[in-house]
């Protein structure tokens, strides 16, 4: 290997080196706050509480889904008593609880849809990444 290229290997080396050097230095300044381990957490201020809305966010998600299932099975309750009818005046009878109970549904469905919408927009107005971000989207809107 030539002097020259030697020299730049050397170079090279000790230039990665001192990166290195610098990088544990301006680690240990900090009180060894750099990132963390794999398996460890840390954690920003407000995340805990963060993380805890989220949790209570999708167990209402998996309420309403609940909610939806049981409300499937009325309305196929209701289909099959129509279906089942033999004469025209139960079949009228089972028609109208049909009817009626597909408008409670949409009733109900529209109220929870409506409260899940503005607890979204609660939760974006206290999420600090998204702080600004709805005022930012109505100025483009205009």
């Amino acid at each position: 290997m030539s002097t020259f290229k030697k020299t730049v290997a050397m170079g090279f080396f000790v230039g990665v080196l001192a990166v290195a050097v610098a990088a544990v230095t301006l680690a240990q300044q900090r009180g060894g706050r750099g990132r963390p381990m794999p398996g460890q957490t840390q954690d920003r201020p407000g995340a805990q509480q963060m993380r805890q809305r989220c949790q209570q966010h999708m167990e209402r998600r998996r309420q309403m889904l609940e909610e939806i299932q049981a409300m499937e099975q009325r309305l196929q309750s209701r289909v099959d008593a129509l279906n089942a009818a033999e004469d025209p005046e139960a079949r009228m009878d089972a028609l109208v609880l049909l009817v009626n109970e597909l408008a409670d549904q949409r009733i109900e469905m529209f109220q929870k849809i409506q409260q899940m919408h503005e607890d979204d927009l609660r939760h974006i107005g206290e999420c600090p990444m998204m702080d600004g971000a709805i005022d930012d989207q109505d100025d483009t809107s205009q």
